[in-house]
Formats: structure tokens, C-alpha cells, sequence
């Protein structure tokens, strides 16, 4: 098994055991985040030769990949695509398979980099941004 391997065990093992979104967090800032494990063995491909970079490049955008999906409410399981109905749905309901976690904050971002273009999403977005987070329930 490679380090790489052990990595990927470790932390979608980590991913798995986690018991609420604070866990999942923790979790990813440890993977992912600006000092996290994976993201400082990013850095080190500038000080590898191209043909060393080409090979871990791959293997360290899989393992960012892979982590990052499971992270996700739908997991790998989850379309690709999706209609302006299911999208709809998704942004409005609520429960466990829905965006309050993740999708929201990335749309509330997304609406701030593009400084007021209009988003094809845009009636959807505005029906849910401004529900009540799950805090108070």
C-alpha cells in the first residue's frame, strides 16, 4: 500500500465515522484545507520533475477528488447533472440529502465573485438563501 493508499484509507475512513457536520469539517480542513496533509503534498509537485509531477499529480488530484466526494452530501451517488425541478427541490427541502450544508454557503460565494451577474439558478437561490438554518430546529 502507498502513502498515498494510506491516506485515502485514513480519511475516508475518517469521513465515514464522522458524527456531524463539525466532525466533517475537522476532517476536511485536515485533508484539504490550506495546511492540511493533502494540500501541502500539492505544493510539493513544483519541486519534482515532470515526469514525477505528471504521475503524483494524478495520483494527488484522485485522492483530493475522492475525499472531496465523499465529503459531499450525495457521495459519489450523486448526478453530475441535474434538471432546474431537482435543483429546485434540492436547494428548497430539507433533511439530509439536501443543500443546507454545503451548496448554500458555495452559492452565497458564487453570488459574491460574480458581482451581480445573474445566475441561471437565480429565482431557485432566492427561494432558499434566506431560509432559517437548521440552528434553531
Amino acid at each position: 500500500m502507498t502513502d498515498l493508499d494510506t491516506l485515502r484509507s485514513v480519511y475516508l475512513a475518517r469521513v465515514a465515522d464522522a458524527a456531524d457536520t463539525d466532525a466533517l469539517e475537522e476532517v476536511r480542513l485536515a485533508a484539504l484545507g490550506k495546511k492540511g496533509e493533502i494540500s501541502l503534498k500539492m505544493r510539493e509537485l513544483g519541486k519534482m520533475t515532470p515526469e514525477q509531477r505528471q504521475t503524483e499529480g494524478v495520483a494527488l488530484n484522485r485522492l483530493r477528488d475522492d475525499i472531496d466526494t465523499a465529503l459531499r452530501p450525495n457521495g459519489n451517488s450523486g448526478l453530475l447533472v441535474t434538471s432546474f425541478d431537482a435543483f429546485a427541490q434540492y436547494q428548497t427541502q430539507r433533511g439530509s440529502n439536501t443543500a443546507w450544508t454545503w451548496e448554500h454557503q458555495a452559492m452565497t460565494r458564487a453570488r459574491w465573485v460574480l458581482d451581480g451577474w445573474q445566475l441561471g439558478f437565480e429565482p431557485e437561490a432566492g427561494q432558499a438563501l434566506p431560509e432559517r438554518r437548521l440552528s434553531s430546529e
